[in-house]
């Protein structure tokens, strides 16, 4: 059975049939009055596309200096502003950490005030966060969810910083087995040194 819900002016519906309903056009509506719909549409459409203007490809004559920075700018005066974004400073009245974003500034000084404000929505679950982001990576223990995945092993995992460090496992394997003296790079083919056989010198 498909899910139901409730439609106001229609009672209670199942979705199929709801989509069924809305994908079909209007009983009283006559065929040319169709017709003439559709011609309507596709030259207000072809109108408004005429109207727009090509777009410029715009020119990036001046570049950000700062180390780090690849952003580049069309006028110098755009320049000048967004190099006074990178020496912008917030510092916390708190403990006196400098960030150079207001909204970084804000984000940090939860951490000062307590406020937790960020729920878990599973009902048996009480836990809050002071950031969003730690309540998407709590979540999901609920859910089982492992978006990051070992390109070397395929294993997956809840956080970035858990396949970071798991990576790491695959780059001091890789670093032992050429110590041992194995030619084959068991990262590149997927296969751990632990379970390749150790080579032999020719007699």
């Amino acid at each position: 059975m498909s899910d139901v819900i409730r439609v106001e002016g229609l009672g209670t519906v199942s979705l199929l049939d709801l989509v069924e309903r809305l994908s079909k056009p209007p009983a009283h509506l006559k065929e040319n009055d169709r017709a003439n719909a559709e011609t309507q549409k596709t030259t207000e459409q072809n109108k408004a596309a005429e109207s727009r203007k090509p777009r410029r490809k715009s020119v990036t004559k001046f570049n950000c200096t700062v180390e780090g920075c690849t952003k580049g700018f069309c006028t110098q005066a755009a320049l000048n502003n967004h190099i006074n974004r990178h020496n912008r400073e917030f510092k916390c009245s708190q403990c006196s950490k400098v960030f150079n974003e207001h909204a970084k500034l804000k984000r940090h000084q939860l951490v000062h005030t307590g406020e937790r404000p960020f729920k878990c929505p599973f009902a048996h679950c009480q836990r809050r966060f002071s950031l969003d982001f730690n309540l998407t990576t709590h979540m999901r223990i609920h859910t089982g969810d492992k978006p990051f995945k070992c390109d070397e092993c395929g294993k997956c995992f809840a956080q970035s910083a858990n396949l970071k460090q798991h990576k790491k496992t695959h780059e001091n394997a890789c670093l032992k087995s050429r110590q041992k003296g194995i030619t084959k790079n068991p990262c590149s083919d997927g296969t751990s040194p632990s379970i390749m056989p150790e080579l032999k010198p020719n007699q």
